[in-house]
């Protein structure tokens, strides 16, 4: 079964199943879906994201932790939040990000497996993920994270890869924009690398495209989705990160692809 939306036609596509390792009920979805016990599911317990970027929420009507969802498969709830560092159990709702950038058309970067082994030793094994052994698009993207977080904790310049259309923001140190700030147009591993002030950041501005904030370095911890078209891109106070935001510690932060 397919649910359709002519808000969202054709651009994005995911699939979900109330069983882990794509299994059970299943049922695809080009739109956004406030509450999936509307379609007969308890849970979401296994997903694939065919096309669009997508995040889901813990619980209906969109609350509670958020997780970014890019094209590829996630065979668990644990998948979800990547390297979330907190046990996610269920996924309620969800919707498309319609203002994540298209990634230009440039080759991979090369990564090996063993660069990806050195990275994690070096990192005490936080970015150890057992899905990623094969040789996958989310396996290189986590090595090439992995190697610029290694880069900044031995504090050499960062050169992140430059693969995707303008996506702009700035940070703020305080709330309602005042204080230091800081303009963002990449991946940053982790902020205080780069030269912020400190571990939280206390307001934003998302002039375009979207962004995934993290609480710790190395794109760990609570998740918040950042989006040009939402609260007209301001982002007054840390409160309106996201329901499940009691922080505003932000320490890394990417951008969203479609």
């Amino acid at each position: 079964m397919t649910h359709h939306c002519t808000k969202f036609s054709g651009h994005w596509k995911i699939i979900v199943y109330d069983e882990e390792c794509f299994q059970g009920r299943r049922h695809e979805f080009t739109s956004e879906c406030c509450n999936v016990m509307e379609f007969g599911f308890e849970s979401v317990r296994s997903l694939r994201v065919e096309s669009g970027a997508w995040v889901g929420y813990e619980h209906a009507a969109y609350q509670g932790q958020q997780f970014v969802l890019e094209r590829g498969e996630y065979p668990q709830c644990d998948a979800f939040g990547g390297s979330n560092a907190y046990h996610i159990e269920r996924m309620t709702s969800f919707r498309p990000i319609a203002c994540a950038q298209t990634p230009l058309s440039l080759p991979p970067p090369r990564c090996t497996r063993t660069a990806l082994v050195a990275c994690q030793a070096d990192l005490g094994g936080a970015l150890q993920r057992p899905e990623w052994r094969v040789v996958t698009p989310r396996w290189r993207a986590a090595a090439i994270r992995a190697a610029a977080l290694l880069t900044a904790h031995r504090g050499l310049s960062l050169s992140p890869p430059q693969n995707h259309r303008e996506c702009r923001m700035t940070i703020y140190e305080r709330e309602n924009f005042m204080g230091r700030k800081g303009e963002l147009s990449d991946d940053y591993p982790s902020l205080q690398a780069m030269g912020w002030c400190n571990n939280e950041v206390g307001s934003l501005r998302v002039q375009s495209g979207a962004f995934v904030c993290y609480q710790y370095p190395g794109y760990r911890g609570y998740q918040y989705i950042m989006e040009c078209d939402r609260h007209c891109g301001e982002y007054k106070h840390f409160k309106e990160f996201g329901s499940h935001s009691q922080t505003p510690q932000i320490q890394s932060i990417r951008r969203i692809q479609q």
